[in-house]
């Protein structure tokens, strides 16, 4: 008797191609400013550099143009602290003005889901754009002349 097979036929892309696909999913539309604040002295500093360094590419930054990423470089040995400020419609549907995420024992991955479960998931959903259509495809192919 076979055990059957439970697994994957392929090997995953690993943790660079996990963190290109959590990038690719931030959306900002729902936020008015980030502020990273960061001791470049502590240890744990450079997931925050790179989570910086994420969100500040031009596909984030042109999920919401006017959102303010705001850079705080302290020298006093604190933990690393994200803060995002929503806009006024979603803190007033959610109730909440701002979410901080202390960022000292989190991967850059992890930093990323967060971001994505709390920020992108409270983004407003885009309106369809409407297509316009010509003449003959309004008619459609039943009045066809020869």
């Amino acid at each position: 008797m076979s055990v059957p097979f439970s697994g994957t036929f392929t090997r995953s892309g690993g943790v660079l191609s996990a963190i290109a696909k959590q990038i690719k999913l931030l959306n900002f539309r729902a936020v008015n400013r980030v502020t990273v604040k960061f001791d470049p002295f502590h240890e744990n500093a450079n997931n925050t550099r790179d989570f910086l360094h994420a969100i500040s590419t031009t596909k984030v930054s042109q999920t919401n143009p006017s959102c303010l990423v705001k850079t705080d470089i302290v020298c006093n040995r604190d933990k690393p602290l994200i803060t995002f400020q929503f806009i006024p419609s979603i803190q007033e549907a959610t109730k909440i003005k701002t979410i901080k995420v202390e960022a000292d024992n989190l991967s850059l991955l992890e930093l990323l889901k967060v971001t994505n479960e709390q920020i992108t998931a409270r983004a407003p959903k885009e309106d369809p754009v409407s297509t316009l259509k010509t003449k003959s495809e309004k008619k459609g192919a039943v009045g066809k002349r020869r």
